[in-house]
């Protein structure tokens, strides 16, 4: 029984991120265009493979051919497309407003049924941005860092709450 709640969840949470990451290229690729210019291109290369992704995936949802098994990890893929792209534009731009996005994906990375993939989720997204964050701005990336931190913290708790595995 419980089983087989986990698994229509995880199919739903699928179809959702899906929609999510068609509706985020939409509003991504009108924001590169207008705020930047110069990298838009690039970044909406990005984009673009994000959408052809979630469309495929959320066409295959639909169709039934999605086993439950592979719904948390087709979501993490769907997640890491966003996050990677959101980093490239905070490395390829500097500008911090790429750090909001970020938080929003953190708090996106807490809709995992399972705490591995949650785990797995906070180790790329902090081996992604740290790197970028601290050669970016140095020490002034301190602060958005232990708030990624202190998010990832949040999500874990409430993954923990859910009752979930």
């Amino acid at each position: 029984m419980l089983r087989q709640r986990l698994a229509a969840t995880a199919l739903e949470r699928l179809r959702i991120a899906c929609l999510g990451g068609i509706g985020f290229s939409v509003l991504a690729a009108g924001y590169f265009a207008l705020a930047h210019p110069d990298v838009a291109w690039i970044l909406n290369a990005g984009v673009i493979i994000g959408c052809l992704y979630s469309l495929v995936v959320y066409a295959a949802v639909q169709r039934g051919r999605v086993p439950e098994r592979w719904a948390s990890g087709l979501a993490t893929v769907a997640w890491s497309l966003g996050t990677g792209l959101t980093a490239l534009g905070f490395g390829l731009t500097g500008r911090i407003e790429f750090t909001v996005l970020a938080a929003i994906q953190i708090l996106l990375a807490s809709l995992h049924l399972f705490r591995s993939w949650l785990l797995g989720s906070a180790v790329l997204f902090l081996a992604l941005w740290m790197p970028i964050g601290f050669a970016t701005y140095g020490g002034d990336f301190g602060l958005p860092a232990v708030a990624f931190g202190a998010l990832y913290l949040v999500a874990a708790v409430m993954t923990v709450a859910s009752g979930v595995i």
